[in-house]
């Protein structure tokens, strides 16, 4: 992530022109919640931790989307280039963090007795399901 960030403050810079332009303001967007990704460091339960990055990267991924779209839009084809090889990476962290979250769920729970055995991979079977 901490690539996406330079790599886009890089292509920001050399776009130059008016702050306002629209590509620059998607492309400030995504370095934002990129930026406060890498920021976020707490103390609570690592599946807690891992919930909120999902979250910032599922904001990510969208932003990213709106940004190739607006790159397009505007025929800045090597932005948009750089932003879909972004969303790409983005798009398998997401998928990576929720085939993770149930194992830290139980591990979370670690200290609960009669745990069911099989809510691991039950749940990863019903994650996986939904994004089919």
């Amino acid at each position: 992530l901490e690539q996406h960030v330079n790599s886009l403050r890089t292509r920001l810079d050399a776009l130059g022109g008016q702050a306002t332009s629209p590509i620059k303001e998607a492309g400030a967007s995504v370095l934002g919640i990129a930026a406060g990704l890498i920021d976020k460091i707490r103390s609570e339960e690592v599946s807690k931790n891992f919930r909120d990055n999902y979250t910032a990267l599922s904001l990510s991924v969208i932003s990213y989307e709106m940004l190739i779209t607006t790159c397009l839009a505007c025929n800045d084809n090597e932005t948009a280039e750089l932003a879909t090889r972004y969303l790409k990476d983005n798009t398998r962290f997401v998928m990576d963090i929720g085939n993770m979250m149930p194992s830290l769920v139980v591990r979370d729970l670690g200290d609960k007795a009669n745990l069911n055995q099989n809510a691991v991979q039950d749940a990863q079977q019903r994650y996986k399901a939904s994004w089919q």
